[in-house]
């Protein structure tokens, strides 16, 4: 039923700790920054749900690159890539989601300085993932 999907969704966003969104009526194109097609075939076609789940990410995906920023040790910051990769993943931010894969094994000193780059790279992208969830919500 549709409360029990709902229900099912809201469970698994707050278990990944994820916080998600509103959009416009248009297909996904390779060069969209949030496989929406993929995503749909989540919601059944409720675009409230869909919306729902956007706003989410929009939250979850901010908090969690303010937090990686932030992480000072090695655990703080494997954890917290590996919690964007899925939020990432889940909604078909795929580019985020393979950055924040790449960012769960920087870990260790000799690896102070990839973090920098990598962090960089995944604010910028992470942004464009924001700004789609954005700009698609209802």
């Amino acid at each position: 039923s549709l409360t029990e999907t709902r229900k099912f969704f809201r469970n698994f966003l707050a278990s990944s700790l994820v916080n998600i969104g509103n959009a416009s009526n248009r297909l996904w194109k390779m060069t969209d920054a949030i496989d929406i097609l993929h995503l749909e075939q989540y919601v059944f076609g409720d675009r409230s749900l869909l919306d729902e789940i956007l706003t989410i990410y929009i939250d979850q995906a901010t908090m969690l690159l303010e937090r990686l920023d932030a992480a000072s040790d090695d655990q703080s910051w494997h954890s917290t890539a590996h919690t964007l990769k899925g939020a990432s993943r889940g909604v078909g931010a795929w580019a985020v989601g393979d950055l924040a894969e790449a960012a769960e094994k920087l870990t260790g000193p000799a690896r102070l300085a990839e973090r920098v780059d990598m962090i960089e790279r995944l604010r910028s992208t992470g942004q464009v993932a924001i700004e789609f969830a954005r700009a698609y919500r209802g």
